[in-house]
């Protein structure tokens, strides 16, 4: 018990910065909802439009932006790949 105490104090400041990281993404993504939730008919048109190929590769097939786990994972998704992308 000894060392977990020993080693939680010593990363508490990492941990709180992850913390805190974390809270902030959250947030941004719930900002980011509101906003992308009112336009899902628009965004699920402009999906529509892809080749089937894209849409089925994406995983774009019963696109609902309405709801926060499916928007969640694809905005994150879509921001990893794009980060990629500029690596």
């Amino acid at each position: 018990m000894n060392i977990y105490c020993h080693e939680l104090k010593m990363s508490i400041r990492s941990m709180l910065y992850w913390t805190l990281g974390m809270i902030l993404g959250l947030w941004f993504f719930m900002m980011m909802f509101s906003a992308v939730s009112q336009d899902a008919a628009l965004i699920s048109k402009i999906a529509s439009q892809f080749p089937p190929e894209v849409v089925r590769a994406m995983g774009l097939t019963t696109l609902d932006l309405t709801t926060v786990l499916v928007f969640t994972v694809i905005y994150s998704c879509l921001s990893c790949w794009s980060l990629r992308s500029t690596l």
